[in-house]
């Protein structure tokens, strides 16, 4: 009795639609790693823009203070804990340091920002929905 009343709730009953309708999910490897790094794009740049402004922020900090000062205002600044979820070490400000200072070595975060956009013009709104459909079919597997 009990197995009736589960496959009662499976089973479509006469007359209803199913809103439903089979998932597809592309099992090109290729497809779905060009895929991931299409969504993952925006995010990087907004990384790299960020790093740069920090980097810069941090480059001026440091000319302010005197020779030996910035590891420690690092330090008292911020939390240097690798448990906390705000942990920044002087490593990290090193790194966004070099990042401002080799600015121009990276592509120009501005060029590349605007050909971003120029990707997803009107020419790419059917690769977008398609992705965007991707997307929710694999939420609904998850």
């Amino acid at each position: 009795m009990k197995k009736n009343k589960k496959n009662a709730l499976r089973i479509s009953r006469p007359g209803t639609k199913s809103s439903m309708r089979g998932l597809q999910v592309d099992t090109d490897y290729d497809a779905q790693k060009i895929i991931e790094l299409y969504i993952g794009v925006e995010s990087r740049l907004a990384k790299v823009s960020a790093m740069i402004a920090i980097g810069k922020r941090l480059f001026k900090k440091k000319q302010e203070l005197k020779h030996g000062e910035f590891q420690d205002w690092v330090h008292k600044n911020f939390v240097v804990d690798s448990n906390n979820p705000k942990y920044f070490s002087i490593r990290v400000a090193q790194r966004c340091i070099q990042a401002y200072q080799n600015k121009d070595q990276i592509a120009d975060i501005d060029l590349i920002e605007a050909a971003y956009k120029k990707i997803l013009s009107e020419k790419n709104k059917i690769f977008q929905k398609k992705i965007a459909q991707f997307q929710k079919e694999i939420d609904l597997l998850k």
